[in-house]
């Protein structure tokens, strides 16, 4: 039931690609929603050889995003990372209360991105999987929930030596503190 909430939840965003508006999200806990995702992966990683490692700061204060916009981050961020390992691989999944804010960095020691391919990981539709294992969506709907919050994403990537996205939401602002968003605020 909860994965059929959370795919619905994805078609939505995807109809409101074009046009994001921002929704009224009740704030979660990270560190469930994190234990939860990892969880989920557990068994793939497993049975490929990688593991997965888990450094996550006790009772993290909840933030001003939907469990299931926090899921389908850590989802496309995991499984971007175990796509591109190998066996005997690590991903790493830390969380942190730094500076008021929410900071997750989803590490591995997979294949890494090429330069000239970095610049455009955020593109709607753009993926260097083969057809039919990727569609190009994911890291710019991450990209869309992520500043959606206010808040970042960074990635950093060497070949062969393994990537690393760095996530970060900001607490919630109280009502009105937030400037207005405008179009272009809102493109991913």
């Amino acid at each position: 039931m909860h994965q059929a909430q959370r795919c619905s939840s994805i078609a939505s965003r995807l109809l409101q690609f074009a046009d994001p508006v921002r929704s009224t999200r009740r704030a979660c806990a990270p560190d469930a929603t994190i234990d939860h995702v990892i969880g989920l992966f557990g068994p793939a990683a497993r049975s490929k050889g990688v593991r997965i490692e888990r450094l996550v700061e006790p009772k993290l204060p909840p933030v001003p995003v939907d469990r299931a916009e926090l899921e389908q981050v850590l989802v496309n961020l995991l499984q971007n990372s175990l796509d591109a390992c190998a066996s005997g691989a690590v991903i790493s999944v830390r969380a942190a209360h730094a500076d008021g804010a929410l900071e997750i960095l989803v590490a591995d020691t997979g294949c890494g991105i090429a330069r000239q391919h970095l610049a455009r990981v955020f593109d709607p539709f753009y993926t260097t999987k083969p057809i039919g294992r990727g569609t190009g969506l994911g890291l710019s709907v991450c990209l869309g929930i992520v500043r959606s919050t206010g808040g970042t994403i960074e990635i950093r990537s060497a070949v062969l030596r393994g990537t690393q996205v760095r996530v970060r939401i900001p607490p919630e602002q109280p009502a009105g503190t937030r400037a207005c968003r405008t179009a272009a605020d809102r493109a991913p």
